[in-house]
């Protein structure tokens, strides 16, 4: 490991790295290898998840074994975080070689949120880029400017001190479009930098993702519906057809303005046009669930 900076204590966390492992979904080996061998002083990493391989004495390393959807162990890791910046990222991503020195020069920004870039990996085969398509256009190379942007949970440093001002909208997961709306409405800057990259691992079976999909639409849904009436779900659950085109459109768009992956795009649009389905079906049951008072 490499010396803290001048000025530093040996034992301040600057870093603290969240990772949430379902490795029912993707193997998460290639992930946590890479985040390993970069670690250095003042770097701490927080792996939660349902099955954590590899050394467990590691300096800096914190096990925590636990089942969820990833905002949920994400939720469960920040709660341990001691560092000045936390970052989050996921076993399915694996983070470029300088990923974590890009993570604690992050402490020179303004910025209350930092995200990066999503790419693909060379490896991934058609359900892969599906699974792409479907989560990560929005985050693929070239990234747009500005600070009215969306950053994805999966590659984002966050400042500490500010997340801990609304450690109640993550108790029990950490949803990162609510979380990052209250924080533009707080006046706090989120913005992208295409220097920090991960890439998304491959292996990810239809059957695993739809399941997914199916259960963050549920979430989705039953988040959209706190605060309003029971006719104003209702008519909102009825939107619930227009959701995948909506959603497969909105993919496409993001890969013909980056003028990449077109083809990958339409060779993976019939598997994206099921995982979009999940999804609305699934928002469709949280909302029909929150009109009726069922949890």
């Amino acid at each position: 490991m490499t010396s803290p900076p001048t000025g530093e204590a040996a034992d301040t966390v600057l870093l603290s790295i969240v990772v949430g492992v379902r490795s029912s979904e993707v193997d998460p080996t290639a992930c946590l290898q890479s985040i390993r061998s970069q670690l250095r002083d003042g770097v701490e990493l927080i792996v939660v998840g349902d099955r954590i391989d590899g050394p467990e004495d590691v300096d800096g390393v914190i096990h925590i074994e636990a089942d969820g959807l990833v905002p949920e162990l994400w939720a469960r890791g920040l709660r341990m975080a001691r560092g000045e910046l936390v970052a989050l990222t996921a076993g399915s991503v694996v983070p470029e070689p300088d990923w974590v020195d890009r993570l604690v020069s992050m402490r020179s920004r303004d910025a209350a949120v930092v995200g990066g870039a999503i790419e693909g990996s060379r490896s991934l085969e058609t359900t892969d880029w599906a699974v792409y398509f479907c989560r990560y256009t929005p985050y693929m190379l070239p990234l747009p400017s500005g600070t009215d942007v969306e950053v994805p949970g999966d590659n984002a440093v966050y400042r500490r001190e500010i997340l801990d001002q609304h450690r109640e909208l993550f108790t029990d997961a950490f949803w990162e479009p609510f979380i990052h709306r209250v924080l533009r409405d707080e006046g706090h800057d989120l913005v992208l930098d295409p220097d920090l990259v991960v890439r998304q691992a491959p292996g990810m079976s239809v059957g695993g993702f739809i399941r997914q999909r199916f259960r963050h639409g549920l979430s989705h849904g039953r988040m959209r519906s706190e605060g309003l009436t029971r006719r104003r779900i209702l008519l909102e659950a009825l939107s619930a057809p227009l959701v995948p085109p909506l959603m497969v459109a909105r993919a496409g768009r993001n890969v013909v303005r980056r003028r990449r992956h077109l083809g990958r795009f339409l060779r993976s649009l019939p598997v994206l046009v099921l995982f979009t389905a999940a999804w609305a079906v699934g928002e469709f049951v949280g909302r029909l669930r929150a009109a009726t008072g069922r949890t």
